[in-house]
């Protein structure tokens, strides 16, 4: 299984196949059936992940996340190698209201990469200081992982962020203060000014026209969320509700067609059941076969010996397959299925063991030269994807073993 998804097999196919033939191979074929049925019914997750993803389709449709990335970059000018880490905190300011990687690489990545080569940046760390700042949906409602592990550690998803929230700053800073300083040993700073660096991208740009109400929108279900849950909490604001009020206000400001705008938010919703929840599904697929043929029980024996080989295994673990695969969501997805349940077996708690682990491979996504995002915002700049991950690698290992470290 490790092979394929490191081969870049179809994830969802790798591990719902791995975890059927394991049940089949212990006698217990009705176990991954069982747990494909369950899964795929948590109305938990589906709210809030389906909403989130609906909700993010209408805000790119309307074109509010370019109002938002328009007005949040405008600063960013002249202060030579702090536009590196200016540039990827900002991009993990917005990617905490547009919860996609992807969306919010090719959103950015079309704005400031280009600011960047014009200031004479090599094209690697353009494409570097984006992707450095994707690691922000970490601190997003709509994040898959977060209504995941807070489902099964029977909180709210808000407490959760609540409880993860400094740590995956942590992550941010040290990812942008990391990079910078690479940046700097490499000289990336020192390239030559570009007078143009796409120009199908600056005329599309320039006949953009940004709104200032629009770039409110995507803040709206985070301030909801926010002022309900800390500030006004007799009233009970989960991830859906905040979502389609937020949706509701993107129609009225738009002032688009309905029709097409209804399309997209359902068309974002059905996306993020196939994709999302199908990973989540048939991750529990592969913990059901690794239940039910004793793995999990053995692994469970070892980490009960010692707290810290389950500290250090919940984030090196996911952090290299993530790296290997190119995804944050497949590694943590089946550790946080299989081991992550029985987290107080081994003296830690379950929503501290499963952040650590996703946490852990979302730095390992960052770090992997094979990752969509990497690739995409690679191609932004015209770079090499490995050339890249060169950048990113070392400080996001330096995140990883801190939140080995501290967080419990």
């Amino acid at each position: 299984m490790c092979y394929m998804l490191i081969k870049q097999y179809e994830t969802r196919m790798v591990l719902f196949g791995g975890g059927f033939i394991l049940c089949c191979i212990s006698l217990a074929p009705m176990a991954g059936l069982n747990a494909f049925a369950k899964t795929m019914t948590n109305g938990a997750l589906i709210t809030a992940i389906c909403s989130a993803t609906g909700f993010a389709y209408c805000v790119t449709y309307t074109e509010c996340d370019r109002s938002l990335v328009h007005y949040l970059t405008r600063p960013i000018r002249n202060v030579g190698i702090l536009m590196i880490p200016i540039t990827s905190l900002l991009t993990f300011a917005i990617n905490i209201a547009i919860p996609s990687a992807a969306g919010v690489g090719a959103v950015v990545g079309t704005t400031l990469i280009p600011l960047l080569l014009r200031a004479g940046f090599k094209p690697a760390a353009a494409a570097a200081a984006v992707l450095m700042g994707t690691t922000g949906s970490l601190l997003s409602p709509g994040l898959s992982h977060n209504a995941y592990v807070s489902d099964m550690a029977h909180m709210s998803i808000m407490d959760l962020i609540s409880y993860h929230g400094i740590y995956s700053l942590m992550i941010g800073v040290v990812g942008a203060v990391g990079l910078c300083i690479v940046c700097w040993v490499l000289g990336d700073n020192k390239g030559e000014k570009m007078a143009e660096a796409n120009p199908a991208a600056d005329a599309e740009m320039s006949s953009f026209k940004p709104s200032p109400i629009k770039a409110f929108v995507p803040l709206i279900p985070i301030i909801l969320m926010l002022v309900f849950t800390f500030w006004i909490p007799s009233v009970k604001m989960g991830v859906a509700p905040a979502m389609l009020i937020g949706t509701i206000v993107c129609l009225i400001v738009a002032m688009c067609d309905p029709q097409q705008f209804s399309k997209q938010f359902f068309k974002g919703m059905g996306d993020s059941y196939g994709s999302i929840m199908g990973i989540i599904i048939a991750a529990g697929v592969l913990a059901a076969g690794l239940t039910a043929s004793g793995l999990i029980k053995g692994l469970i024996a070892l980490m009960v010996q010692s707290k810290e080989i389950a500290q250090w295994g919940g984030s090196i673990g996911p952090f290299v397959l993530s790296v290997l695969m190119g995804s944050g969501d497949a590694g943590a997805m089946a550790f946080n299925s299989a081991v992550t349940p029985h987290a107080q077996e081994f003296g830690m708690q379950i929503h501290s063991l499963g952040s650590l682990a996703f946490l852990a491979g979302a730095a390992g996504r960052t770090a992997s030269p094979i990752a969509g995002i990497t690739i995409l915002v690679a191609g932004l700049a015209k770079a090499n994807p490995f050339d890249v991950a060169k950048r990113t690698f070392l400080p996001m290992v330096v995140a990883v073993v801190l939140l080995a470290i501290f967080m419990r």
